[in-house]
């Protein structure tokens, strides 16, 4: 696991799947550093990041054939949360082709 940013109250770092061997990014937030605002404003990323999955998931079946099958969105896959911290699991995006 590489740290690849950090800050106050998270941390971006990458792992690995146990099982596919898959490298994924893991944002990491200390809900004990988080002030009640910061929690809020954490959840509301996490539903947003959720209603853009489902909207992926619409747009995919709307395609003509011919057509891109996935957007170029870092996915969100999975979302744990334990006493301390926030962990969201997302696609690990070596380069940044579209910038």
């Amino acid at each position: 696991n590489t740290l690849i940013a950090g800050g106050g109250f998270s941390q971006l770092r990458t792992a690995t799947h146990v099982q596919t061997r898959q490298v994924v990014a893991v944002k990491i937030f200390n809900k004990q550093a988080c002030s009640e605002e910061g929690l809020r404003a954490i959840h509301r990323e996490i539903a947003v990041m959720r209603t853009l999955m489902d909207s992926v998931a619409l747009w995919q079946t709307s395609q003509p054939e011919g057509v891109a099958a996935v957007p170029p969105i870092v996915r969100l896959h999975e979302v744990v949360e334990s006493s301390h911290h926030i962990y969201l699991f997302m696609d690990y995006c070596r380069t940044l082709p579209y910038l």
